[in-house]
């Protein structure tokens, strides 16, 4: 990853560590982990609950169909824990996919699993899924993205040894053909490789970016974000002679980007903000869709309700209308939530400030 986001992950985990003695001391009297006690990053719950809205919860209490039958709302339930610099997450039919920059990418069935299952081994931060391969970025080599089959089997190298403003690829995403990825340096770029293969040397769509992060496809255009830069900026999959088209500009740290119904949607890190532009433009005037939220991150948009996490301590993962944005917590006192992805009954996130993977009701 570039060296701002080490720093602000750096930072992040400081102020964690210093939160969470206060928090642990505090609610060491108030709570004993058990149903209806207060909850939170330093408090977790016992065996069999979970935390919802800082209160453990049956982790079963979902609904009329629930063991507990009760007819309350589901809560999250955790997929996995104990896992290491966590990063993106990718969802389909079947598995739920995340890096654990520790160890590898990990898969578990979204229904559950014992333990996950390790796809490849590496260093990765980013993962992205089709129908037969998760496409991958690796750190232990400078500029490697890479394809494994979900199936198992041998790990192919689709361009590795870049260097410079290429070395360090950070997010990914995918459409039929080709794969394209974002390097977060300053000068940054954006650059695509066909699934199949390009000889190690990918196409350079954008260069001179100023540390490009989030990034998303459709049928004609590629768009990301330039987080240091504050602006974000589409480019045709056929190239755009190296000058993006700016959608808009002067946003505060703008991270995550997701495509629906034909809007770009983005989060505005230190703003606190969500903001759309039509993607056949705006005039450089983005609407805002919800403000005042804290550190507002990675973002999943679906039939036109937005996901969203707010990285902090004290973390969230919200849902809002994009026509009528009024923000509802689908999950609170999470440690620094960070990737999100949905399908079309659950929303995934990873907490990186206590290591687990998590899903809920969407």
């Amino acid at each position: 990853m570039g060296g701002v986001a080490s720093v602000t992950v750096g930072v992040a985990a400081v102020i964690t560590a210093a939160c969470t003695t206060l928090v642990g001391i505090d609610n060491a009297v108030l709570s004993d982990g058990g149903a209806g006690q207060p909850c939170g990053p330093a408090t977790p719950c016992g065996a069999g609950l979970t935390c919802v809205a800082r209160a453990c919860t049956p982790a079963d209490d979902a609904g009329d169909d629930s063991a507990s039958g009760d007819g309350a709302p589901a809560g999250p339930v955790t997929l996995a824990s104990a896992q290491g610099m966590l990063g993106f997450i990718a969802v389909d039919s079947s598995n739920v996919y995340w890096p654990d920059g520790t160890r590898g990418i990990l898969a578990c069935a979204i229904g559950g699993c014992s333990s996950p299952r390790l796809l490849a081994s590496g260093a990765p931060s980013a993962v992205v899924v089709d129908a037969t391969y998760a496409y991958w970025v690796d750190f232990t080599v400078p500029g490697s993205v890479r394809k494994t089959a979900i199936a198992g089997g041998a790990t192919t190298v689709l361009v590795s040894g870049l260097s410079g403003a290429q070395a360090a690829p950070y997010e990914l995403a995918i459409d039929d053909a080709t794969v394209y990825w974002t390097n977060y340096e300053n000068p940054g770029s954006v650059l695509a490789c066909a699934k199949a293969g390009c000889n190690g040397t990918p196409t350079v769509l954008a260069s001179d970016q100023d540390f490009p992060q989030g990034i998303t496809v459709d049928a004609t255009s590629v768009y990301w974000a330039n987080a240091m830069g504050g602006t974000v900026v589409q480019c045709a999959k056929t190239g755009c002679g190296n000058s993006p088209t700016v959608m808009a500009s002067g946003l505060q740290f703008p991270i995550g980007v997701a495509l629906d119904g034909g809007y770009l949607y983005w989060t505005n890190r230190d703003g606190g903000q969500i903001m759309r532009c039509a993607v056949a433009g705006c005039n450089g005037s983005p609407t805002l869709i919800a403000s005042k939220q804290a550190e507002s991150w990675g973002i999943a948009v679906l039939g036109g309700t937005l996901y969203w996490t707010d990285d902090t301590a004290d973390g969230q993962v919200l849902r809002c209308s994009a026509e009528a944005c009024s923000p509802t917590p689908i999950a609170t006192g999470l440690a620094l939530p960070i990737a999100i992805a949905v399908d079309a009954t659950t929303v995934y996130w990873t907490n990186s400030g206590d290591g687990t993977v998590v899903k809920a009701p969407r």
